[in-house]
């Protein structure tokens, strides 16, 4: 009976293994315990036509009634009242009531009463639950508001209403509003609130402040708190341990499966709103990982990158998966037309004005900024989705291709940022301060001339300025700390700027004032109390600047007592001192009534429109000394202000010279003048340093075929690639043109960058033979490539509405296709035919057309570079970019990529792998003989516990007696090897062990004996054995040694094929690829199979030995430790930059070939 239940519980088993590549549903019902309810119906009675009973019995009828009947039994039901005059009198209006008072309520709400509304609302204060404040309201596009306003309209809003309820009364579907939710964000919650809702009221409990409600599925929590989403993050991953998988007996790819296929989505939904840190990623995984290393019998100390490695056990991590879901979902939102993406808009601008930046976030942020940020806005960014997804992008080396053609949200006020020549630590600890005073850019803090830095009484003066704080001592002191970091020390006085700030800065024209107030005078202008005057005047044919105090004013004129200057230009005041006669007196010429009672020794007359304040206060600051009888005006710079006189009056004689100081660019492109382009000009971008003669080639063949006037032209295409998957790599797109007589009228010829592909060279041929002739009917375009030609006919026929989600779901070459779409929706084109040919046929044109592209190759007078203006797209405005290169296929595909490249740089950076970074593994041989000759759905118990055995030799953690005594270390700490007892059992001494040196010699003599065999099985090769004898005794790799340089026969016993082995057999015996894998898996099986022999029974002299020491597992399982073990970083970072998949892009290699070599 014991037996029979054991056989039936190892035969559900065995199907469970057999159900990951056959049934897999059946397998995760399995593993979940997931009871399917089911009704079987063998048998059905109906009746007939004319009313006679029938069995039916059949299956697939038995489904078809089933089906039928289920599907009328419960038809609508339409009933008619016969009578209801006796309810009209109650429903007739009231006539009393004067119906039109509520016709003013009801009037939806126009753009001038919105526009009043908006502009008297009040800024600066809180926002309220929907989280927008009414700054951003303000600034909010017109689109925005106008989406707004309908909501908030009564009928719009009984219009939306209206429509649910009739839906509801339709559909007869009741709710039950007891179990409404409410979002309170409040100080004080109380315990339960009534509300009415409709004609009822009901009691509704609010979520708790930790409390999350579900909306869309998706979860809220009223304060931006997220704790209540990781709970939920680390209950999925509990159920997946606790009740999945650690009962259970599962292989190794039946584990990963319900991870990555079960759990990896269900986390993915939940955290839709917030971004995991590393530390939060590892710490929700790091019961799973313990996990799947104990039921594979691995140490907890295992490396986590075994774990996640494709070639290994490729369970998902997740924080690779957020960042393919999340990358894809913010280049989605960014780009949407819509909602969302106008409210992502406003955020941007919000997270700008916030952070003080002069362009968009997405494109101005760096990781480490964001650090620093976060730190000073602690509250206002806290949990910031936007910012979360930047700075998670900018981490990885990914970022945003800035985009000409649209919205920077760039604010034009200068060259230089102040952050950029401030230290970065200055800068961010005195950020609120600058913040404060508005000053973005240095040319603000600085004289018209560039040379001088302004004083902080200047720039509180500025136009710009936005701070109005009576407290000023945080101000000053940030301002002082400025001060030190610019000026030249020796030349303080003065107010030099420092000659490294000179550099940063550089020398340019000044264009406009630097938002210097200039309080001019009139006729209407109050004297200030002992206030000083100063204004323009001419002489001869010069302008001098006079200065003075009032002393009468006119309408047109006025007459000021003259003061002269006794201080040095550059000092930080004005000394003042009445004049007593001078060249400038017009005393003699003013009339009695422009003099006072009081006698002047000099009088001067101005024009009041070129008189101005020296103090732009209602009571001067200026101090009298009376024993000179002259003033002293504080914190004023003669030459600064006479500068900026200078500089205003040649902007009012050249006024092309001025230039709006802090202005952000047009938002609305519809009110911009675009210039006119034709379809060459607009979607290929101009060159920088070549004078344009791709664009210039373009019309020329463009003009040659408008010069056919109307007749049949041909157009054959076709790419090619050379020298693939090396850094040789070349690929040429070519066409030709043809008229009807098919005269060759003219060629081009272009160069293929980046993502080099045969498939990448023929869609370029494709959409250059489109631009070129968007404008020429009656054209046809022979190509061989059946993808073109069948995805372009879709294109054509299919009417079906395409979004950014769909577009960026392309198979490859996501922008041209994305382009060609365009030319198609926009009409900007007109469709050409294209005829498919059969490749390598006997096509005379098409044949010489692949002749000329190869013969292009070494000849590039005439080949150009064409570079297409994806910025043109309307549906992308933003597009992912990684080391500054556009990633041109599917995003989410190409981030798992990364992941995989990352995670294997990762294995390879480990301390244990760092003999093998230098040439001298085959890699992917090794990767191969890990696999067990299983696909990725097919497992059993048996090839789990070989790769097992297999994965513990390559990291070399099999339980020696030196790996026992990391975690044991006070049972093992004087044991030595169970089989000589004299030396100390490391992974190497396993194999060069003096009892076992017989051995080894026969392994390494069949060894080889097997791989020439399984070459000889192919009987296609022929070479000499003795060639292969003598390489492993001539080489390292045919000795049983550990040397942390060469390789040796104990590294194949890891499982390491060499490369030199490798070589070997595809230069001399010239064997293909596919073979030398599968000879190099044979050849290791062996050397595993027959060195496994040597383990065992090494583990059976151990455990005879453990038991005669009394040692149990019950001993084992507590730990102890070596406390003077010197404890090592496992890694040793070689590869930190992906280089793989870099070289990948360039070059078309895979990252296994590039990483290895």
């Amino acid at each position: 009976m014991f037996n029979l239940k054991n056989d039936k519980i190892k035969e559900a088993i065995d199907k469970r293994c057999a159900d990951l590549a056959d049934n897999q549903r059946r397998m995760i019902d399995n593993i979940t315990e997931n009871e399917m309810k089911k009704i079987f119906i063998d048998r059905v009675l109906i009746d007939d036509k004319d009313g006679n009973s029938i069995l039916v019995t059949d299956e697939n009828k038995i489904k078809d009634i089933t089906k039928d009947h289920f599907q009328n039994a419960a038809g609508s039901k339409n009933r008619t009242i016969d009578d209801l005059q006796e309810w009209s009198d109650e429903y007739e209006p009231i006539r009393s009531i004067n119906e039109l008072i509520y016709n003013n309520c009801l009037v939806p709400i126009t753009d001038d009463e919105w526009d009043i509304v908006i502009k008297d609302l009040p800024i600066k204060k809180a926002v309220g639950p929907t989280g927008i404040a009414y700054d951003e309201i303000k600034k909010a596009p017109s689109e925005f508001n106008h989406l707004l306003r309908n909501i908030i309209n009564e009928e719009n809003l009984e219009k939306i209403l209206s429509i649910a309820d009739t839906f509801y009364n339709l559909n007869d579907i009741k709710i039950n509003k007891d179990k409404s939710e409410l979002l309170l964000r409040k100080k004080y919650i109380p315990e339960s609130l009534s509300l009415s809702f409709g004609k009822s009221i009901v009691n509704i409990k609010p979520t708790s402040k930790k409390g999350s409600i579900r909306l869309l599925g998706v979860w809220f929590n009223a304060f931006n708190r997220r704790n209540h989403v990781i709970d939920q993050i680390k209950n999925e991953i509990n159920n997946c341990c606790d009740s999945m998988i650690l009962r259970k007996k599962l292989t190794d790819k039946q584990m990963a499966f319900i991870f990555n296929v079960l759990i990896i989505p269900r986390i993915e939904y939940r955290a839709q709103l917030i971004i995991l840190s590393e530390y939060e990623c590892n710490k929700i995984m790091a019961k799973f990982r313990i996990l799947f290393k104990h039921k594979l019998k691995f140490m907890k100390t295992t490396p986590n990158s075994i774990v996640h490695l494709k070639e290994m056990f490729n369970v998902k991590n997740i924080e690779d998966n957020q960042l393919q879901a999340k990358t894809t979902n913010f280049i989605l939102q960014i780009n949407d037309k819509n909602e969302l993406g106008m409210i992502t808009k406003i955020r941007l601008y919000n997270l700008q004005q916030l952070l003080f930046l002069n362009d968009n976030p997405i494109y101005s942020l760096r990781e480490k900024d964001i650090i620093r940020y976060k730190k000073i806005f602690t509250t206002q960014l806290k949990n910031h989705y936007i910012l979360e997804c930047i700075k998670m992008l900018k981490t990885q080396n990914f970022s945003i291709a800035i985009n000409d053609t649209v919205d920077k949200m760039e604010i034009i006020g200068g060259n230089i940022l102040i952050k950029d020549i401030l230290p970065e630590e200055i800068y961010f600890d005195n950020l609120r301060s600058i913040k404060k005073l508005n000053i973005m850019f240095a040319d603000q803090i600085l004289t018209l001339d560039g040379k001088n830095l302004l004083t902080l009484k200047e720039i509180l003066g500025k136009r710009f300025k936005k701070f109005f704080s009576p407290n000023r001592s945080l101000i000053e002191k940030s301002w002082k700390i400025i001060e030190d970091c610019i000026l030249d020390n020796n030349e303080i006085i003065k107010r030099r700027i420092s000659i490294e700030a000179t550099n940063k800065i550089g020398t340019s024209f000044a264009h406009n004032l630097k938002g210097t107030i200039l309080t001019k005078m009139n006729s209407d202008s109050e004297p200030i109390n002992n206030g000083f005057i100063f204004g323009k005047k001419k002489l001869h044919n010069d302008i001098i600047l006079v200065y003075g105090k009032n002393y009468n004013l006119g309408s047109n004129d006025i007459v000021l007592e003259h003061y002269i200057t006794v201080n040095n230009p550059d000092d930080l005041f004005m000394g003042l001192k009445k004049c007593l006669g001078c060249f400038l007196d017009e005393t003699s010429t003013l009339g009695p009534l422009e003099r006072i009672h009081k006698q002047s020794n000099c009088l001067v007359k101005l024009r009041i429109e070129d008189v101005y304040f020296l103090e732009n206060y209602l009571h001067s600051h200026a101090m009298i000394i009376h024993e000179t009888d002259s003033y002293i005006v504080p914190d004023i710079i003669q030459s600064h202000i006479e500068s900026n006189i200078w500089h205003e009056h040649n902007f009012i004689i050249e006024p092309l010279l001025f230039k709006q100081d802090d202005i952000r660019l047009n938002i609305f492109e519809s009110n911009m003048q675009k210039s006119t382009q034709n379809c060459i000009e607009k979607y290929v971008k101009k060159e920088k340093f070549n004078k344009n003669l791709t664009i210039e080639k373009l019309n020329v063949i463009n003009y040659k075929l408008i010069q056919q006037l109307g007749e049949q032209i041909f157009v054959y295409i076709d790419g090619s690639v050379i020298n693939n998957g090396t850094e040789n790599i070349d690929g040429i797109a070519g066409l030709h043109f043809y008229d009807k007589d098919h005269k060759l009228i003219d060629e081009f010829y272009v160069n293929i960058e980046h993502w080099i592909s045969p498939s990448k060279a023929e869609v370029t041929s494709f959409i250059i033979a489109l631009i070129i002739v968007h404008n020429i009917s009656n054209v046809e375009i022979i190509t061989d490539n059946e993808f073109i030609f069948n995805y372009f006919n879709d294109i054509i026929c299919k009417t079906e509405i395409y979004n950014t989600r769909k577009l960026l779901k392309t198979q490859n070459n996501i922008y041209i296709w994305a382009l060609i779409r365009q030319f198609i929706d926009l009409n900007e084109i007109i469709i050409p035919k294209i005829t498919k040919i059969k490749a390598h046929d006997d096509d005379l044109y098409h044949n010489f057309l692949d002749q000329q592209i190869k013969g292009r190759y070494s000849d590039r007078n005439r080949v150009y570079s064409v570079n297409f203006n994806f910025f043109q797209l309307d549906k992308i405005e933003y597009m992912l970019t990684w080391n500054n290169i556009i990633i041109e296929k599917p995003i989410r595909r190409f981030i798992r990529y990364y992941n995989e490249i990352l995670n294997l740089e990762k294995f390879f950076n480990l301390r244990r792998n760092r003999k093998y970074t230098i040439d001298s593994v085959e890699w992917a041989i090794t990767f191969e003989f890990l696999k067990e000759n299983e696909n990725v759905l097919q497992t059993n118990f048996h090839t789990t516990k070989r790769r097992r055995y297999k994965i513990k030799n390559l990291i070399e953690e099999i339980p020696t007696v030196e790996q026992r005594k990391l975690t044991n270390f006070d049972i093992y700490k004087d044991w030595k090897c169970p089989v000589c007892e004299r030396k100390k059992e490391t992974f190497g001494h396993v194999w060069r062990c003096y009892s076992n040196r017989k051995r080894m010699r026969n392994i390494i003599y069949y060894s080889i004996i097997c791989l020439i065999e399984k070459i000889k099985e192919y009987d296609i090769y022929t070479f000499d054995e003795a060639k292969i004898i003598d390489l492993f005794i001539n080489e390292s790799f045919g000795e049983v040694k550990v040397n942390n340089n060469k390789l040796t026969f104990v590294d194949i016993i890891k499982g390491l094929f060499p490369k030199l082995l490798a070589d070997f057999l595809r230069q001399e015996i010239k064997m293909t690829k596919v073979h030398i894998f599968e000879t190099g898996v044979k050849f290791l099986d062996f050397v595993f199979d027959s060195t496994h022999k040597i383990w065992v029974d090494r583990c059976d002299l151990q455990k005879d030995k453990e038991i005669s020491l009394g040692v149990t597992k019950e001993d084992k399982k507590h730990y102890s430790y070596d406390k003077n073990i010197v404890k090592k970083d496992i890694n040793h970072k070689v590869y930190q930059k992906v280089e793989g998949l870099l070289n990948n892009i360039y070059f078309n290699i895979e990252p296994l070939d590039f990483i290895v070599r």
